[in-house]
């Protein structure tokens, strides 16, 4: 629903802003996001359409616990937390701990 911008701001995700629209339009919205498995199916089937690629030959790089490396874990990926963005590098260990989301890899970054 909200994502750390900062040590002190948040942003809003997708998914709060379409439970505010639900409300107001009395509609339901079909939700589709990480960390649900439906957009890793999604995007595993499109990649098998051009190349046949096992899950083992994946790598999902993100920069946040909650959505990015749960997402990639639950659907079977080799998870790396990129430690720019929403994750930085002091509070890292942190995260991990309490929130027993435990990536792959760590990097500095998500460039080469």
């Amino acid at each position: 629903m909200i994502y750390p911008k900062s040590n002190r701001e948040i942003n809003m995700a997708a998914g709060s802003v379409s439970r505010l629209l639900e409300n107001i339009l009395g509609r339901s919205f079909i939700k589709f996001g990480k960390p649900d498995s439906q957009m890793f199916m999604y995007g595993f089937d499109i990649v098998n359409k051009y190349q046949i690629t096992a899950k083992s030959d994946i790598l999902m790089v993100g920069d946040t616990l909650h959505t990015d490396i749960l997402g990639g874990n639950k659907f079977g990926l080799a998870t790396a937390l990129a430690l720019t963005g929403n994750t930085s590098e002091t509070e890292a260990a942190f995260l991990i701990r309490s929130s027993n989301i435990i990536p792959d890899y760590l990097c500095d970054s998500a460039g080469i």
